[in-house]
């Protein structure tokens, strides 16, 4: 066995006579020595050749010869003393290489099975040779690459570890964590892992790069279940979901609900993420390939029922809300409840009394697209819905809803600041409630200018596929729930003007 590694830099054919004697003088075998004195031939060969070799790797008996021979130029690869130093290294796959460059395809030479005898095979044979081997080294490659991405994804996350949870007064900010500037690093881990969304969403790979290496838990998820790499797939940034996955974050991790980032991409039709991701590429007349999509329509044309609660007319803070009876199929509402049922519950809503929220982004738009045509109905051209959206579920008899009024819900990625509500800048002007089963109570109530229960307030009782859609200024509230269960989806939605008259 060789007991050393040599990597032997020479210009001279001295020089890499007297190293390689060096090197054999160090084996404890015959069959070593004699291995080098076949390296050695092939060295005199390629010096008298003219041949400036730049790097040598020679380790007795194992497969790094090739490292050697991969340096040789088309000229060598046709002398026969490299082909049969290297079959006497007993490395078939290194004799095939050589004797592919010097055009010899027609028969290599391979040491038998025993080591006593050799064979020609034909160059077909060859071939299978090269292939089984290429396939050996791209799984052993395979495996490396993932360990070296395990090793960045641990190494990002100590650094990140050693950030405190959040900001505190009197705090001391990390050396290369300021605040400052486009693309700041954030001096505790509530930030930077917020501004790691950020970059993502907006595909920025010098600031993922940076955040990366200041250190990160690349596969932390938002209150939607959504990874880094996610929203960077969900919005076509494929150099960005390349750079995260080559720091180990997980490319089939799914949000909540279980759309994984392929499936967003997919959606969307980004053919480069996919590519990154493994995915094969989408045909023009061949869809988009979305497990949760809907059918071509979901909608009961002919026994819609859209009723204007409260004119434009009214002085009334509801003004311009709608009720929608029978608006959508129970295969909808199906999907709906198993959505609902597979939703995890955030940690700031156990506590909750009333109704939890759970929350979903429609990430592949099967929601976006039924309520969107359903809301058309009402009589609006201009509809946009927001995929971002909140199951709530109550979880007491009793419990009521205290009057308030609604914004949009803005992820991180979004707002540029902590996910929340956005009293100012949201893009949607009404709230719609989906509601999910009859129950008893739970009535929600739509106050007038008084903003208390008087005759200007307008009830309306849960009922399975109801549809609710009223302003987000207008204050409401909730009667008290007699019996449990009480489901529904609320989202956010912009209308445009009507585009003709409300009196439906």
């Amino acid at each position: 066995m060789l007991s050393a590694r040599l990597l032997l830099l020479y210009d001279g054919y001295l020089q890499g006579l007297l190293l390689l004697a060096a090197c054999a003088a160090t084996c404890n075998g015959s069959t070593s020595r004699s291995r080098f004195v076949a390296v050695a031939a092939a060295c005199c060969c390629c010096h008298l050749l003219s041949l400036r070799v730049r790097a040598w790797a020679v380790i007795a008996g194992t497969g790094c010869c090739h490292l050697v021979l991969a340096q040789l130029g088309p000229a060598a690869f046709a002398a026969s003393g490299p082909l049969l130093a290297v079959a006497g290294l007993g490395r078939p796959a290194e004799a095939c290489v050589i004797a592919g460059h010097a055009r010899c395809r027609s028969a290599a030479l391979f040491p038998s099975p025993g080591g006593t005898s050799s064979l020609f095979l034909s160059g077909a044979e060859a071939a299978a040779r090269r292939r089984a081997e290429a396939e050996k080294t791209s799984s052993d490659s395979g495996e490396w690459c993932a360990a070296a991405r395990e090793a960045r994804r641990m190494a990002s996350c100590r650094r990140f570890s050693q950030l405190p949870s959040r900001y505190s007064k009197g705090q001391v900010p990390l050396l290369g964590s300021s605040e400052s500037g486009d693309r700041p690093l954030g001096s505790h881990q509530a930030r930077r892992t917020l501004l790691l969304e950020n970059a993502a969403a907006r595909g920025d790979v010098e600031w993922l790069q940076a955040l990366l290496e200041a250190g990160v838990e690349v596969d932390a998820t938002n209150v939607f279940g959504q990874s880094a790499l996610f929203v960077a797939a969900w919005r076509g940034h494929a150099k960005a979901v390349a750079l995260l996955a080559h720091f180990g974050a997980d490319p089939t991790l799914p949000a909540n609900g279980g759309c994984t980032p392929w499936r967003a991409a997919a959606a969307q039709g980004h053919r480069a993420v996919l590519r990154v991701l493994g995915g094969t590429e989408l045909s023009g007349d061949q869809g988009v390939p979305c497990t949760g999509n809907p059918a071509a329509s979901e909608t009961t044309e002919g026994q819609l029922q859209a009723q204007l609660l409260i004119p434009d007319s009214v002085p009334h803070p509801g003004a311009g809300s709608w009720l929608l009876e029978c608006c959508v199929e129970e295969n909808f509402l199906r999907r709906l409840d198993m959505l609902g049922q597979a939703l995890p519950v955030p940690a700031m809503e156990v506590h909750r009394r009333a109704a939890q929220r759970l929350f979903a982004c429609d990430a592949e738009g099967w929601i976006v697209a039924q309520m969107q045509e359903v809301i058309r109905a009402a009589g609006y051209a201009e509809v946009s819905v927001s995929p971002w959206l909140r199951f709530l579920r109550y979880k007491e008899a009793g419990a009521r809803l205290a009057s308030h009024v609604d914004y949009q819900w803005l992820p991180g990625y979004e707002s540029s600041a902590f996910p929340g509500y956005a009293p100012s800048g949201g893009d949607t002007t009404h709230s719609f409630l989906l509601y999910l089963n009859d129950c008893e109570g739970g009535d929600t109530l739509l106050l007038g200018p008084t903003e208390t229960e008087d005759a200007d307030s307008v009830a309306v009782s849960p009922k399975r596929g109801r549809l609710l859609v009223f302003p987000h200024a207008c204050l409401h509230a909730g009667t008290p729930l007699v019996a449990l269960p009480k489901i529904l989806l609320r989202g956010d939605v912009r209308l445009g003007p009507l585009t003709r008259p409300s009196s439906r």
